[in-house]
């Protein structure tokens, strides 16, 4: 017997509804393809994130830190467009979606700073290398979190519905 989640409510939704994770009960069969385009947008993103790390570190002087924060969240709607749109294939609207979205991403930019903290201070990673570290941790927290909370596509009718 096969549990079809199209027709019956998420049991696991939070009251709340930011995390949701009936994406866990998904198939996994399309997880290869949207990993493959996370990490084409992901590259995107480390372009524009590293870019704009750089020119506010290495050209305006900006505390490495600082400039690390920058570089994560500048991009952001560009790559939660090309996320909802191609890796994710979503119907969540811009509106409801990036509120979830923006709150995601600060859980991820708190382990990209710690992360990225870790390595300059503790590891001594030169820093303009130890935005490096923090993407790479950051972008593992970021799929898991638009692929079971973000992006959600047989829960987010439940959402949708529950701000109607």
């Amino acid at each position: 017997m096969r549990l079809d989640l199209r027709k019956e409510a998420c049991p696991h939704s939070v009251p709340i509804r930011l995390l949701n994770v009936c994406a866990m009960a998904h198939p996994l069969s399309n997880l290869r393809g949207k990993l493959t385009r996370f990490a084409v947008v992901g590259i995107v993103g480390v372009g524009m994130n590293y870019a704009i790390f750089l020119l506010a570190f290495a050209v305006f002087g900006i505390d490495y830190m600082i400039a690390g924060a920058c570089g994560f969240v500048l991009p952001l709607p560009v790559v939660f467009l090309l996320n909802r749109t191609w890796t994710f294939q979503s119907s969540v609207s811009f509106r409801s979606g990036m509120p979830v979205y923006f709150a995601t991403t600060l859980f991820s930019l708190g382990c990209h700073s710690a992360t990225q903290w870790f390595a300059g201070e503790i590891l001594r990673v030169p820093e303009i290398f130890s935005q490096l570290f923090g993407i790479a941790v950051s972008a593992v927290v970021s799929f898991i979190l638009a692929h079971t909370v973000v992006f959600t596509a047989r829960c987010e009718q439940v959402r949708t519905s529950s701000s109607s």
